[in-house]
Parts: C-alpha cells; structure tokens; sequence
C-alpha cells in the first residue's frame, strides 16, 4: 500500500509540472508512462499460487490486494475481467478453487480504469493416475506444431505416420490448435504449449481445435467449427495399428 501511495504521488507530481519544449514534453511523457505502468503492476492482485503450476483434484488458492477494501474480479477462461465479466468476485482477500485446467486472471476495481492491473496465471490439472512415475517414458500425439511470428495462432505442420492424431483421423495440417486440456494457447508461450501436449506414455491429453482462424479469443470461438479431440500419448517409435 505504501508503494502505491508513493507511485501516485510521483505519477500526480510529474504531471503536474509545466511543459517547456516539445522534447521536454515527450521525455515528461515518456516517464509518466514509465510511473503509470509501475502503479498498474503494484495495483494488480497478488495469488496465492505460482505463476504456472500443476495440481491434481483441487487447488485452493487466494487472490489479495494491496488495498483490504478492493473489490477482485476475476475469470478462468482467459477473458479479461471486470466488473461486466466475471465469474467470481469478493473484496480482498478472494478464495478461489480450481478443479480443471484454465487461465485465472484477475483485477482490483479501485474505482479508477487507469489503475486496473491485470494478473494472468496458468493452471493445468493433472490426475494422480497421469502422474509420471520413475523410469516411465514420455509420450507424445504425433503432431508438429508451428505459430506464425505475427500472430498468436499455432496450426498443425504436419502429423507422424502411425503416431496418435494421425490413426485418430480428425486432426489435419493446417488445422488451428485452440487449447490443450483446457489452457488457451494463443496466450501461451509455444515451449508450454508442446509441454502440455507431452506427457507420460498412455496418459490422455484434450486438444481443441479449428479447421480455420478464430476472428475473436479461443474462448469466443464459434462451438460449430470448433471440435475437440482427446488422444492417449505414445513414447517416440510407438506406431498404433
């Protein structure tokens, strides 16, 4: 809280001193901005929880706030929440359980859109069942994956021969990969994504996918072009028949 009180006071005090040239007025710019972003970072929520972890079952975890009176709002299907959208809220500090894999993201109404930090988590659950024990290999689906460098979007390259998604059938190149286990990949670093999509050998793993570019969010994909497959992973070498 200190730390915010501090930061306004410096963002207040900057824009309030006089403009002289128009250099001087783009370097005044340049930190008012540089103090805007540092107040939005310390006025988003805080979790309880990693940035990005595992759990099987359950995970009970807290949202908190530099400011006990703050309302959080918060989504686990990656939207941006608010107070239009949400789907949960609570004054500081928030319990949230999770019980599927998701995006949780977060923000503290302060009564102010300019103060509005957005905290962004990833989760992926993993049953105990899946779990990787000692000396158990790791296994793939049989499909390269690619994301173009302008946009978010990973499309499928190409499928092994004999390998999960090929004998499965539904999967093509140049299919649009959505989600894995229920985590939106186009605001997924790609190492992740191909981490989600690798797991033990005969453990099961969701993919959504499309069969063109999503215009919106995965989560605003239109559900009639949109289709789910649910593949079992095979170790490298393995060749379903």
């Amino acid at each position: 809280a200190e730390d915010v009180r501090r930061l306004r006071h410096d963002l207040e005090t900057s824009r309030s001193q006089a403009l002289g040239s128009q250099e001087q007025a783009r370097m005044l710019q340049a930190v008012n901005d540089g103090l805007l972003q540092e107040l939005k970072r310390a006025c988003a929520p805080v979790c309880s929880a990693p940035f990005s972890c595992t759990f099987s079952d359950r995970l009970p975890l807290w949202l908190g706030s530099c400011n006990a009176d703050a309302v959080i709002y918060y989504t686990t299907d990656g939207r941006e929440p608010g107070p239009a959208c949400y789907d949960g809220s609570g004054v500081s500090p928030v319990e949230v359980v999770l019980t599927r894999s998701c995006v949780l993201k977060a923000t503290c109404d302060f009564g102010d859109s300019e103060l509005s930090g957005t905290l962004a988590h990833q989760f992926a659950r993993q049953d105990i069942e899946q779990v990787p024990q000692r000396g158990c290999r790791v296994g793939g689906v049989g499909m390269l994956i690619e994301r173009f460098e302008d946009d978010d979007f990973i499309v499928v390259k190409c499928l092994t021969e004999g390998g999960a998604a090929e004998h499965d059938g539904r999967i093509q190149p140049g299919d649009c990969l959505l989600a894995v286990d229920g985590v939106d990949v186009c605001i997924t670093d790609s190492d992740k994504v191909v981490e989600l999509i690798s797991g033990p050998e005969g453990t099961a793993v969701e993919l959504k996918l499309s069969k063109r570019f999503p215009d919106t969010d995965a989560a605003e994909q239109d559900p009639i072009d949109a289709f789910t497959v649910r593949l079992v992973r095979r170790a490298a070498g393995s060749v379903l028949r």
